[in-house]
């Protein structure tokens, strides 16, 4: 064949998502998580790729897939390398986990070296198309793009949530931090919800941002104003 044969051909199968028999694409509501394990690169070079991945990537997975797959409607759409991407059926759900998630990840007995991770919220719509793979569906849009910035601006054990996302976790009232020990005098710790300003993402305009994180009861610092307006959430002992 020659190559000026293939050209029409391969046209043709570019073309084919547009045809009657491709998948229908969807736009539908989705609360965002993406997680990120923070310095990977540098672990693995620190401890090698054998021990990095069974020390570890591969327990760090199992804590969120373990505490993830406690939530009604929670799906793991993708793992990234070192973190993933999940939905949820809702906010105050995604900020729960996120807490649990920082607080299993300080809690549990490493080997080598302690873990942390970034977590990002967002609420938004995304079109559901067919992943090509064993039937799988993913998600794709600026609300999953937003949620990935907003994640990139996060200190290692905290969560930045969207304002729209943040509004909708603190509303519920459904955000506890039940899972924390507490003696037997005192109370179980308080989630608090914090507002860190207004930040200002490239390319967007005006895109509300909250943040989490139980890692060490640390109040959260300042980050790079980068970006939206933001919110915070996060847990510490009660007084």
């Amino acid at each position: 064949m020659k190559a000026a044969d293939s050209v029409p051909q391969l046209a043709d199968s570019v073309g084919a998502a547009d045809s009657p028999a491709a998948s229908p694409q969807r736009s539908q509501l989705v609360v965002f998580m993406f997680t990120d394990l923070v310095g990977s690169s540098a672990l693995a070079r620190q401890l090698g790729d054998a021990d990095y991945v069974r020390c570890v990537l591969e327990p760090h997975n199992a804590i969120f897939r373990r505490l993830r797959a406690e939530y009604s409607g929670a799906k793991e759409i993708k793992h990234t390398g070192d973190g993933f991407m999940a939905t949820f059926a809702s906010a105050s759900d995604a900020a729960e986990c996120s807490l649990r998630f920082h607080h299993a990840l300080r809690l549990a007995k490493w080997v080598r070296v302690e873990p942390q991770s970034t977590v990002g919220i967002h609420l938004g719509e995304a079109i559901e198309f067919d992943a090509r793979s064993e039937g799988d569906r993913d998600l794709a849009g600026d609300a999953a793009n937003m949620t990935a910035r907003v994640m990139s601006l996060a200190q290692p054990g905290q969560t930045l949530l969207t304002r729209v996302a943040f509004d909708s976790a603190r509303q519920s009232g459904r955000v506890r931090a039940h899972w924390l020990e507490a003696g037997a005098d005192a109370s179980p710790p308080e989630v608090q919800w914090l507002n860190h300003g207004r930040y200002r993402f490239k390319g967007s305009v005006g895109c509300p941002v909250p943040r989490t994180w139980p890692s060490g009861w640390r109040p959260c610092p300042s980050a790079a104003r980068r970006s939206t307006r933001s919110g915070a959430l996060s847990v510490k002992p009660g007084d």
